[in-house]
């Protein structure tokens, strides 16, 4: 991967923190990376709902079964 240094200069704060020190393996550039996607990733859960008010994740019903067991004593 290579960039061009003489383009948009806004462009250059990841390129400068982020891709250069990923593409040299530093072992830092991992936790940068880790730390700006907790940031953004967002965690789905079961209860939340899309723009149309749908579920985001549709799960079946919960099915329960109770089972009696009897134990005889002689």
């Amino acid at each position: 991967m290579s960039y061009d240094s003489s383009s948009n200069t806004t462009n250059l704060i990841p390129i400068r923190f982020i891709t250069l020190p990923f593409l040299a393996r530093d072992p830092k550039a991992i936790e940068i990376v880790q730390v700006i996607l907790e940031n953004t990733l967002l965690r789905r859960e079961k209860n939340m709902l899309d723009v149309d008010g749908k579920r985001i994740v549709e799960l079946p019903l919960k099915e329960v079964r109770y089972r009696f067991l009897f134990s005889f004593s002689l």
